[in-house]
């Protein structure tokens, strides 16, 4: 058997063709070879020749003319990788390359459901508070050259010139022309404010029930209402304390760990057809607390889908929008603030702001009066023991609460943006702050909540200076 001689560039395109021929897997297999790089230039010529292959045009002696130049890298031909490879690895890499394919396609199905949600969020959230004209400007098509003033003013000059008219015998009425121009001169846009009415309720400690200290305010947020995002270290009862809450206020109890995809909390319709649902669906339709456990160890483009569900009264699913149960109550638990991973908790992800905007943070600390009663002892000195909350029924009390809770709200916002602290304060602090404020909170704890959520005391202090 004659033996021909190749460099780098000639070997590569045989190994080439003869990975590619009908006849490899069976030379591959009695030749016991992994792949094609264990081809050696005696095997190559044998195989080659057995084969058919006429391996004398890869000779650089023969046709030098012809392997000149260097190789190309293998990365450039997927089809050299998948013929060198391991069947089993060929499979890997297929399974792969589908699954980020997969992957692709719902970040891009998320992205414009997203989208729509934001829209449709949009839509609800800003109604036009403006007054409609009155009867007989609206009656008149503006023209096209005529701003929204000019209108009103001619609209209130021909009501003048009507009633001095009218009045042309007589002595001119100075009150009536005055109350003329007040009915039919432009006025500030108006707004339906809903003030948050009390709930006739107590929440107190209760002889005999073991809880967190915290678990009162927990309760009245949730009777309010009030989305909860619980922070606190492994361990502290995060869960126990959602399943309390539940069983208190007679609703079902659901729960999900953290997700890698929308799917996991909308559900999806399988091959053949069928609906299959999640425990947040259950619980969103029928009424119910549910607990988004380990929510910051979720991705956050996966968490997105729970914005729209809990900002709006429906939410979008596989088979269509969903109203909002009533009864339907979320608290989420995390061992971080959202803002990524720590030196003890490295799996937690950073969470997108418009998700962490949803929720009062109630920090869920060890508790070890808890803990000793669990185990049948005594709690230790100084132990906190859970707070009172008697929610405030006076509504013009309320209402004044509100609206100094508004304006402090509005000082940390612009507060933020001039000292270019990456923190989100939205109208959600000051909705939220006044329902928990009405239940009883304590203004501090509210602050801690609602508004600053898991800052640093050094941002706070600069914050708060600044919003002097």
């Amino acid at each position: 058997m004659t033996s021909y001689r190749f460099n780098a560039l000639s070997r590569s395109a045989l190994r080439r063709e003869i990975t590619r021929h009908d006849d490899w897997p069976m030379h591959r297999i009695t030749n016991e070879l992994k792949d094609a790089s264990q081809l050696t230039v005696k095997l190559l010529n044998k195989i080659g020749a057995d084969m058919g292959i006429d391996v004398s045009r890869f000779d650089i002696k023969l046709h030098p003319t012809d392997w000149q130049g260097e190789e190309k890298p293998v990365t450039d031909d997927r089809s050299i990788i998948d013929d060198m490879l391991p069947p089993e690895q060929v499979a890997e890499e297929l399974l792969r390359q589908n699954y980020e394919e997969r992957k692709r396609q719902e970040r891009q199905e998320l992205q414009e459901r997203q989208e729509r949600q934001e829209l449709q969020e949009l839509q609800d959230e800003l109604e036009n508070p403006l007054e409609k004209i009155n009867d007989d400007l609206s009656d008149k098509p503006a023209k096209s050259n005529k701003s929204m003033a000019e209108q009103l003013a001619s609209s209130m000059a021909e009501q003048l010139e009507r009633a001095l008219d009218s009045q042309a015998d007589k002595a001119v009425d100075e009150a009536a022309i005055i109350k003329l121009i007040n009915k039919h001169s432009a006025k500030p846009a108006q707004v339906d404010v809903h003030v948050y009415k009390a709930p006739d309720m107590k929440v107190e400690s209760r002889p005999g029930l073991i809880m967190h200290f915290a678990f009162p305010l927990l309760l009245s947020a949730v009777m309010n209402e009030v989305n909860v995002m619980l922070v606190g270290p492994a361990g502290s009862g995060k869960t126990t304390a959602a399943e309390q809450v539940a069983d208190m206020l007679k609703l079902d109890f659901s729960f999900t760990g953290a997700i890698d995809s929308s799917y996991k909390l909308s559900g999806f319709i399988d091959a053949q057809g069928k609906i299959v649902n999640t425990a947040f669906r259950r619980a969103y339709e029928n009424g119910g607390v549910f607990l988004f456990d380990e929510m910051d160890a979720s991705l956050p483009s996966a968490t997105l889908a729970f914005n729209a569900a809990l900002a709006n009264g429906h939410a979008d699913f596989p088979d269509g929008i969903i109203k909002r149960h009533a009864d339907f109550r979320a608290i989420a638990a995390c061992n971080t603030f959202g803002t990524g991973a720590s030196r003890q908790y490295v799996g937690r992800n950073q969470q997108d702001a418009a998700s962490l905007d949803r929720f009062a943070v109630l920090v869920w600390d060890y508790d070890e009066r808890l803990e000793s009663a669990i185990l049948g002892h005594p709690a230790p000195v100084n132990a906190p023991t859970p707070e009172t909350i008697m929610p405030v029924k006076d509504s013009e009390k309320v209402h004044a609460m509100s609206a100094d809770w508004l304006v402090y709200v509005q000082r940390i916002r612009r507060a933020v943006e001039k000292l270019s602290v990456r923190h989100v304060v939205s109208p959600r602090a000051s909705i939220m702050g006044t329902k928990l404020l009405a239940a009883g909170w304590s203004r501090k704890a509210v602050e801690t909540s609602c508004l600053f959520k898991g800052l640093d005391a050094e941002t706070i202090s600069k914050l708060t200076s600044e919003a002097r």
